[in-house]
């Protein structure tokens, strides 16, 4: 934890899935995190289709902190 407020970027990327509304929606944004505060939520809406498809993912990436380090990887995907 910090003492400090912190702001960090977030954007989705593809990975199998296919963004815009297809498989999944995303809105890039930037995240603010309260002194002391270590967690915050990323709303991603799931689209179901009736393709019948294996397993797809899609990574958040997370860039331009301030008062901050980005850990390393600075990449989650999600499946």
């Amino acid at each position: 934890p910090t003492t400090q407020q912190v702001t960090v970027n977030y954007a989705a990327t593809d990975g199998t899935a296919t963004g815009t509304g297809t498989d999944y929606t995303v809105s890039a944004g930037t995240l603010t995190f309260a002194a002391s505060e270590v967690t915050k939520t990323i709303s991603a809406v799931l689209n179901t289709d009736t393709i019948y498809e294996l397993t797809e993912d899609f990574d958040v990436d997370l860039s331009g902190p301030v008062n901050a380090t980005l850990g390393v990887p600075a990449t989650h995907t999600h499946n």
